[in-house]
């Protein structure tokens, strides 16, 4: 934001700031628009994934890649123009 500054420009009213990974642990998270990626369910996931190999005593990388998606939640912030 502090670069927005420097060169005059003004969030929300010359430029639109969006991040594509908001954690509600920034200080000002509540004032960002953009997604916030649930990082408890990212790790949720690893260690439901990491359990579910012990019983199979399945070790070190898997032969075939998995791909795990999760849902973000948007969060509508300051720091963008709003569409009605």
């Amino acid at each position: 934001m502090s670069a927005c500054n420097d060169y005059g420009l003004k969030i929300h009213d010359d430029i639109a700031l969006v991040s594509l990974a908001l954690s509600p642990t920034w200080p000002d998270y509540k004032n960002c628009s953009g997604v916030n990626e649930l990082l408890h369910n990212v790790g949720a996931l690893a260690v439901d994934t990491l359990v579910a190999h012990t019983p199979k005593n399945e070790r070190g990388t898997p032969s075939q890649r998995r791909v795990h998606m999760l849902e973000g939640k948007w969060n509508p912030g300051k720091t963008m123009r709003h569409r009605h």
